[in-house]
């Protein structure tokens, strides 16, 4: 499940457990038109900023290993994900329906 839903595509994604629960989910999702990185953080479990930030690390280093340019999208749920998503190396491309829409090259 991703948002509640089953995902459209192909999709390689990784879990992660904090204090024994499931607490996030991360990946890139195949579409036809571009390759999608995804992130999804459990309501109701404070997880420190640094255990988040070396999850991320450790996902993200592993999907630029495609060699594509990938695409997020911000969608105001998180406050700060706009500046984590800069931190990690995208770059606001566009604003599409409410949206930040941001783009990594290599």
């Amino acid at each position: 499940m991703f948002y509640n839903k089953l995902p459209h595509y192909s999709t390689r994604s990784w879990a992660f457990e904090y204090n024994g629960r499931l607490a996030a989910i991360a990946g890139v999702q195949y579409t036809p038109q571009n390759f999608m990185v995804f992130s999804d953080v459990m309501g109701g479990i404070e997880i420190p900023k640094m255990t988040m930030w070396r999850g991320a690390l450790e996902v993200f280093g592993e999907i630029k290993k495609l060699n594509k340019p990938l695409t997020a999208i911000c969608t105001g749920e998180f406050i700060n994900s706009g500046n984590f998503l800069k931190r990690l190396g995208f770059e606001l491309y566009s604003i599409q329906d409410g949206q930040e829409v941001y783009q990594w090259q290599q």
